[in-house]
């Protein structure tokens, strides 16, 4: 199997975004605002990118989160494409299962769990510590 098969196995894994709309331009805008809309889904966003600013529309905190994981993601070098995006997950239940009772993995080892969950959007950890 080659790299390139491997490569688009996983991202076919990885689900979109449920609507983007890109705008044209790209952004070096620092100024985000957050905005509270009851309308969207407790854990969903609305992210806008324009050329003079950048609105996080959420109604929980965790909406307001994964925007800004997002935003981070499209950001490269201070830069950012213009563009509209929503986003919801389709399961309120996503998360990793660690079995440390078996397999020690550590401190630091779990600090990089953990920060590659919130970078994924995950929201659950399951961490079996002992047997019995």
């Amino acid at each position: 199997m080659s790299a390139l098969t491997i490569l688009l196995a996983a991202l076919a894994l990885i689900p979109q975004p449920r609507t983007v709309r890109e705008t044209g331009g790209i952004s070096t805008a620092r100024e985000i605002s957050e905005v509270a809309d009851p309308k969207i889904p407790a854990e969903g966003y609305r992210l806008v990118v324009k050329l003079d600013g950048i609105v996080i529309a959420s109604s929980a905190p965790a909406g307001a989160f994964y925007a800004r994981q997002t935003l981070a993601q499209l950001t490269s070098e201070g830069r950012c494409p213009c563009v509209e995006i929503e986003d919801a997950p389709a399961y309120c239940w996503r998360g990793v299962h660690i079995d440390d009772c078996r397999h020690f993995f550590g401190k630091w080892s779990m600090k990089v769990v953990l920060d590659q969950m919130a970078k994924h959007k995950l929201n659950v950890l399951h961490w079996h510590l002992t047997d019995d």
